[in-house]
Order: structure tokens, then sequence, then C-alpha cells
């Protein structure tokens, strides 16, 4: 879907200022001073006006051509969009891990079509305020990275932007779920039990993993970090695509389908 240009929910400090408006947000080391004009386009869009809706909003309000509206509305929106104040038209998408519920947002196609079908597992109806925004934008050959209005990478690729995204997301809902132990292990779960298949990195966890889930009533839990909770040390289900080095690619085989979230108690 198409998300608005300045979500309801994002975190901006607003204070009136005679006419105009000051706008802060606390990600943000900046303070932002919109004149009467300026005022009324942001709160226009902060009421959900859709970009196309704004510049007749803005004629009829001072009593100006159409047109003359579209070029200033434009101009204004060029440099919000430059200071990261406004979204472009792209694709949003909800998901949720560990009943934490999160947004995607990308305004690159080709970043939505590799998100689209890589993380559908996830993909949630939550309502509830999403408790992280998510940015994958393109800046020329770049695509940068941000996690809550925060830049995270600014120098990522076609292929780098995935494990980068993964590991923000793994890194966010660890700090925010209550687990007691971690193991560098993949998990599996099946008929209420969770298999942990602990390794070192490289030693083919993930692949091992993505052979596991072939068979029929096997789940994905975990990649590469189980998270444990609890007295019981229940495995906390953290689903995240797996990532398969491209030496495995013909050997194994994954159906996203299969990645259930549920808590399963752990057998090693």
């Amino acid at each position: 879907m198409t998300g608005p240009l300045i979500s309801p929910d994002e975190r901006f400090v607003s204070s009136s200022l005679d006419d105009g408006l000051l706008i802060a947000r606390p990600s943000d080391d900046r303070l932002f001073l919109f004149n009467s004009t300026a005022r009324f386009i942001w709160e226009r869009l902060i009421e959900g006006a859709s970009e196309s809706e704004v510049p007749g909003l803005i004629a009829v309000h001072y009593g100006i051509d159409v047109a003359q509206a579209h070029l200033d509305f434009n101009d204004t929106l060029r440099r919000w969009r430059a200071d990261g104040l406004v979204r472009p038209c792209g694709t949003r998408r909800r998901y949720e891990i560990a009943g934490l519920a999160f947004d995607i947002f990308t305004e690159d196609a080709a970043v939505a079509n590799v998100l689209g079908p890589m993380l559908a597992h996830l993909e949630s109806g939550a309502l509830r305020s999403p408790a992280l925004e998510v940015d994958l934008d393109r800046r020329g050959d770049a695509i940068v990275l941000r996690a809550g209005g925060v830049v995270i990478e600014r120098h990522l690729d076609d292929d780098s932007f995935i494990p980068a995204l993964l590991s923000e997301l793994f890194r966010y809902v660890s700090e925010k779920i209550h687990w007691v132990m971690s193991l560098h292990a993949a998990a599996v779960a099946a008929a209420g039990a969770c298999v942990l298949m602990p390794g070192a990195s490289g030693v083919g966890k993930s692949s091992l993993t993505a052979a596991v889930l072939s068979l029929d009533e096997m789940q994905l839990v975990a990649d590469d970090l189980a998270l444990l909770a609890g007295p019981t040390l229940d495995v906390v289900p953290v689903p995240l695509p797996l990532v398969i080095k491209s030496g495995s690619w013909n050997a194994v085989a994954v159906d996203p389908s299969r990645s259930r979230c549920a808590r399963y108690p752990s057998a090693i």
C-alpha cells in the first residue's frame, strides 16, 4: 500500500510561533521554522490530505491560481524531502515479530519487490502504532537504511541492504523483548517442541535449517541466534528470513509459509 507523506504516528514535536510553526523531531538535532503557508501545508498533510489534494486546498485558502499553488507546493515538498520531513511516495508494509509491530517503507520499487516475498510470512494486520519505522531510501547508487528516524547505514547496495536490514530488526527485537540467554544456534519447531542447532558462524546452520524446513510440519523459529526466555528457557520465535550462502542455493529450498510465530519449549 502507499503510505501518507507524513505518518500520523511519526514523532514530530510542534509549537505555534505567531502565524508559523516550529517543528522538531526527537531523533534529529535540527529545528524547522515554517511560515504561515508552510504551516497550512504541513497541517493539511498531518490531517491526511493527499499530494494531489493539497494544491487545490492552497488555491482556495489563499485565493491564488491552482497552477501557482502547484508550483509552490512542489517547491516546498522538494525542500522537505531533502530534509527528511516528508516521505516520498512509495510502499509501506506492516510486519510483526514476537508481538512487536513494525513498518518498512521504501520509495524504490526494486527494493519493495525484494522485501515483499522475503518478509511475507511476517506481514501483520495490526492496527496499533508500530513499535518501529524503518525506511530504505535509494540515493544515487546507494541505499540508505533508517530505523526510528536514525541513519543506520548510508552506503548499502542491492545485495548488502538485506543482511543490514535483518541485523537491525534482530537488534531491535532483542532489545525490546525479555530474554535471559542467547545461543549461537538456529532453531526449528514441530509438534510443540523446538530443536536448537548450535554452531559457529559459517558451519552451515542456515543451510541445515533450510533443508530441515523441507520436511512436513517443520517451522522456522530462528536462524542464527536463539533467544531463550523465562524459567523454562522457552525459545522466543524470531523467524527472520534465512540467509543462505550462494553455494547452498541449489541444495536447499525454503517455504516461507512454514514460519509461524508461536512459543515453543526448548529441547536441545
